[in-house]
């Protein structure tokens, strides 16, 4: 029922309705959850002492690495059961919420690493994927099945950043995405970030 009444009918996955704001985003984080997951998301805010268990370090990589937004949402949404993570389903709009997971997943990378893996994107996805990742790169009338979109909101919520790294790593099977096996752990985080 909480599933139902957070996320709406049979439990689909609320989209935002309008653009992202990551301002936003860091602003309701500060206000609800930087009290317990503290200002960087580390797991360390002035309210976590003592807590059982304690809160996670969500605005790390390495604690969020196979958790897909969507996930995220959900939390943030209707809480975490047997945890002080409470639900904001009823408090927050979905935009709201959206804007909070969003915040917390630019905190994984800085702005240098989000930069030099559009400068990667550009020079090996986008001549299939588009510039923007909506496949749309010139490339595409030459093939028999086209790419997904994965600069989408709904593509990229779904797919967590192990996810997105295997995606470049190994390919799309059935599909034209060749394997990208010679680039570096570091250059598959940044295309991810």
């Amino acid at each position: 029922g909480r599933f139902n009444a957070a996320l709406g009918s049979d439990a689909a996955l609320d989209m935002p309705a309008e653009p992202i704001d990551l301002a936003d985003g860091r602003a309701l984080y500060e206000a609800n959850c930087a009290s317990c997951h503290g200002m960087s998301g580390g797991g360390d805010g002035p309210a976590s002492v003592g807590m059982e268990p304690a809160p996670p370090a969500i605005g790390h990589l390495e604690a969020m690495l196979d958790v897909p937004p969507a996930l995220a949402y959900n939390v943030v949404s209707v809480g975490v059961k047997g945890t002080p993570m409470p639900g904001f389903g009823d408090q927050l709009t979905v935009e709201q919420r959206w804007n909070i997971v969003s915040y917390l997943d630019a905190l994984r990378h800085s702005a240098a690493e989000r930069a030099e893996g559009e400068g990667l994107f550009l020079q090996r996805c986008a001549s299939c994927h588009g510039l923007s990742g909506g496949s749309d790169g010139v490339l595409n009338a030459a093939l028999s099945r086209l790419p997904p979109e994965i600069g989408s909101f709904a593509w990229q919520a779904t797919h967590s950043d192990a996810q997105l790294a295997e995606v470049i790593r190994e390919g799309m099977r059935a599909s034209a995405m060749p394997p990208s096996r010679d680039l570096t752990d570091e250059e598959v985080t940044k295309i991810v970030a």
